[in-house]
């Protein structure tokens, strides 16, 4: 990050503002019952603790690239907010 304004308020808006908002979204939250119902699923199999810990390992590298992406999209899209704004004599 280059310590812009827009870049730390971009920041602010995926870390903070972002996750209240998503918290709210009923899309998010049927995404979340079936995380929790696949989970029971994965409980529910006599898996030794290696194979849980190789599941729970791609799992987080899957979700962490995710994250990456959806803030990278997040934050370009609100330069490319700005950059039109600033175009059409907005800002």
């Amino acid at each position: 990050m280059d310590g812009s304004i827009l870049e730390m308020i971009a920041e602010h808006a995926a870390n903070e503002r972002l996750d209240d908002i998503i918290q709210n979204d009923e899309g998010y939250m049927a995404i979340q019952e079936e995380v929790d119902e696949n989970e029971e699923k994965l409980d529910g199999l006599s898996l030794s603790q290696e194979q849980k810990l190789a599941v729970d390992t791609l799992t987080a590298s899957y979700i962490a690239k995710g994250i990456r992406y959806a803030r990278v999209a997040y934050r370009q899209g609100f330069k490319d907010c700005a950059a039109f704004l600033k175009e059409i004599g907005a800002i």
